[in-house]
């Protein structure tokens, strides 16, 4: 494009008229227009104030926009700063779906595409691994940088059998997801199992599995002569545990969803299990 035509774009997509344009750059709207239809050129020492009241950089206004890390990181930062709060976590997701939909070489993909135009996504590209479903229902989007140790390494974490245990037991998965959908804060041992709809009667082992696992931490005080256990749900418990119960339960349901129907596409160098 063209340095008038990027003028009107960056113009239009800021939601500026020409006259706010040029009070902006300390020049008329009449200015503006002329630069927008190739009559004249803005003054070469105007191209840094003309940039950031566009809010792009002096090289994309004449169409050669180097694109960095730094200068995608900032450009997100900003798109996120100009977004409401509440849409934010739609916004992250809707942009890194749109980049895991684009499958690199050299690693091994794996997507279905189903009558409803729901999508399921696994991608492997040796030095990453990744889930993204799209189903209405279930948005999801998982993406993690392989360790230095190689994944056997998280495999063979002496918590995952741990883990995997207490989020098989029914009542414990209740529980789970009640402190997920609630605010962080200190409840009654009981009454967290209570609201839960989990068995009372297991109260004791319950705590001790969400404890375990970190979703909690159980503390006991003495109120009118008897002994309370507080479960203390923070944000830091909330945080820490939230990534793997959020990432294992997208695992299941890509599996019990999709797994037989997936399709697999892959280079000779993948591992045989994950060929056709």
């Amino acid at each position: 494009m063209t340095f008038a035509e990027n003028i009107r774009k960056f113009r239009t997509a800021r939601g500026l008229t020409q006259e706010a344009l040029g009070e902006q750059v300390g020049l008329s709207g009449q200015a503006v227009s002329k630069w927008e239809t190739s009559d004249a050129y803005p003054d070469p020492t105007l191209l840094p104030s003309l940039a950031d009241a566009l809010g792009v950089t002096v090289d994309a206004l004449f169409g050669h926009e180097v694109h960095s890390k730094e200068r995608l990181s900032e450009d997100f930062a900003a798109m996120l700063r100009d977004t409401p709060a509440e849409d934010r976590t739609r916004l992250c997701f809707e942009v890194l779906a749109a980049l895991f939909r684009t499958k690199s070489g050299g690693g091994a993909a794996a997507s279905v595409n189903e009558p409803d135009e729901r999508s399921y996504h696994q991608i492997d590209t040796h030095t990453a691994a990744g889930f993204l479903s799209e189903n209405e229902d279930f948005p999801f989007l998982v993406f993690g940088l392989e360790p230095p140790d190689g994944w056997e390494s998280i495999c063979r974490d002496e918590h995952i059998p741990g883990f995997l245990a207490a989020i098989g037991d029914p009542d414990v998965l209740r529980c789970v997801l009640w402190i997920f959908g609630h605010e962080p804060k200190p409840i009654e041992g009981s009454l967290l199992v209570k609201k839960a709809g989990a068995d009372p009667a297991r109260t004791e082992d319950i705590l001790a599995s969400l404890e375990k696992i970190g979703t909690i931490r159980r503390e006991t005080y003495m109120i009118n002569g008897r002994e309370r256990v507080i479960a203390n749900v923070s944000y830091a418990c909330q945080l820490l545990f939230r990534g793997p119960m959020l990432s294992f339960l997208s695992a299941a349901h890509a599996f019990t969803s999709c797994g037989a129907g997936i399709r697999y596409h892959v280079s000779n160098n993948d591992p045989p299990f994950l060929r056709d």
